[in-house]
């Protein structure tokens, strides 16, 4: 049983309602006259759900003031909303702090010294490309001028000369002619190599031997038609 109406009627329950004439919930069936029976069925009841709060989102960094108990000064703060999901029935609250305070400027007074600004120089130019093409890494610097609690990174990267590596192609001389071990109506035949490579290197010092070529040719052996390739 429902008790008293407001309750009955808010259970929202499809199968029950506030019978006016009994005083007391019921089903439609038990009821003494529906015209004396009411119910509210419009909306599904809230479930009793118990949620643990989550932290959304930091907002921007904006201007600020802020006092430590001793100087009062200008800060850069941003902040955090317990709201994703916020706490429901119970639910735990977020864990955490929920405002952030950096780069402050303090204001001098007559019992403490002023300490001096903290905040980041401007960044360096980018260091040279660690690959001419093939996709490389290049990085700078900036430094946190008057300590070391400046908020973010010292250092960041980005990716450079992305642009695929062009065919190379390399062609060594020729080596020296050698003697071979045939001989034809007292003659002799020579030869002699050269290589053509190809890769797609980023670096031609890293070529590596790839097709061979050869070269032969016939020498008399009274030196009186000299040597001649076999084309």
């Amino acid at each position: 049983m429902y008790y008293p109406s407001r309750a009955c009627v808010g259970a929202r329950d499809p199968y029950c309602g506030w019978d006016l004439l009994l005083k007391k919930c019921t089903t439609l069936e038990e009821s003494v006259r529906m015209s004396q029976w009411e119910q509210s069925i419009t909306k599904c009841p809230i479930r009793n759900v118990t949620v643990d709060g989550g932290f959304g989102a930091w907002s921007g960094w904006s201007a600020c003031s802020h006092n430590d108990g001793g100087n009062a000064g200008s800060c850069l703060c941003r902040t955090r909303a317990c709201d994703s999901p916020a706490p429901h029935c119970g639910g735990q609250h977020c864990y955490g702090i929920s405002v952030e305070v950096a780069n402050c400027s303090r204001y001098c007074n007559e019992h403490l010294p002023c300490p001096p600004h903290v905040y980041w120089s401007a960044w360096s130019a980018w260091d040279r490309c660690t690959a001419p093409c093939g996709g490389g890494v290049q990085s700078r610097r900036r430094n946190c001028e008057n300590g070391n609690d400046c908020p973010g990174c010292g250092q960041e990267y980005q990716s450079c000369n992305t642009l695929p590596c062009p065919d190379l192609k390399k062609t060594t001389p020729w080596t020296p002619w050698t003697p071979v071990n045939i001989s034809d109506n007292g003659g002799h035949y020579e030869q002699r190599f050269r290589y053509t490579c190809k890769a797609r290197i980023p670096d031609p010092s890293l070529l590596e031997v790839g097709r061979q070529r050869i070269e032969m040719r016939y020498c008399s052996s009274d030196g009186s038609t000299g040597c001649s390739t076999d084309g």
